[in-house]
């Protein structure tokens, strides 16, 4: 039996996130970070996933070549970091890409990812300051 009068209950869709997208030797790439991403990132810093992630929020400059790197790692690495480097470095001539552009890629794949959010979280709650700053670049 159903009552004429209740109005169906709707929920809203979640927010489909777009994809992040980088050129790469002219073709377009999706960023992702799988287990083999994953792997790699941890394994670059003596202090492990806790440098990366500090080193992500940052928007290291250094870091984001490896960070690219890692999120091709799905396309069966057939990428390497010279590759990375030199199409990052067309994208900075060409004005295509900013510090600002670093930090929200880099916070987006690492920071905000779902393998390492939560740690993130954590280590957030203990200084909004931070996490406001880092939301503002964000923007």
């Amino acid at each position: 039996m159903t009552n004429s009068n209740t109005t169906p209950k709707t929920t809203k869709a979640p927010k489909a996130v777009e994809p992040l997208m980088f050129k790469i030797e002219g073709e377009m790439q999706e960023l992702k970070l799988n287990y083999a991403g994953i792997k790699y990132l941890n394994g670059l810093y003596e202090g492990g996933s806790f440098e990366l992630i500090g080193k992500a929020l940052m928007g290291d400059i250094e870091t984001f070549p490896h960070i690219i790197l890692a999120a091709l790692k799905h396309t069966d690495g057939i990428y390497n970091e010279y590759d990375v480097e030199e199409s990052l470095d067309e994208m900075i001539e060409a004005g295509e890409l900013s510090l600002k552009d670093v930090i929200r890629i880099s916070n987006v794949l690492v920071a905000r990812s779902p393998f390492y959010k939560a740690t993130v979280d954590q280590l957030m709650k203990n200084d909004p300051a931070a996490q406001a700053s880092i939301d503002a670049l964000m923007g």
